[in-house]
């Protein structure tokens, strides 16, 4: 298992604007590797919680939430979903 670091208030701050946009149909948060950092699996229990249902789909470099009525939400690899963030 990979550890990597978070940033609480980001994850926080992106879940809420979901919230409010309920068009919006895709969701992405980056996580950079933290070498010493917090365990994978806490930062999926944190993120379970607050995900209200959306799937959450888990890459070595980062995280995807997709809205559960989503039908194209197969992973296509981790270059292209962030490619459309930077």
């Amino acid at each position: 298992m990979r550890d990597f670091g978070i940033q609480g208030d980001d994850i926080i701050d992106m879940l809420n604007s979901a919230e409010k946009h309920s068009d919006i149909k895709e969701y992405q948060l980056k996580m950079d590797q933290y070498p010493g950092g917090k365990v994978l699996r806490c930062a999926q229990e944190f993120l379970n919680k607050k995900a209200h249902g959306r799937r959450i789909q888990w890459y070595d470099n980062g995280v995807k939430f997709t809205d559960s009525q989503w039908k194209n939400d197969e992973p296509h690899g981790t270059s292209s979903l962030w490619d459309e963030m930077e």
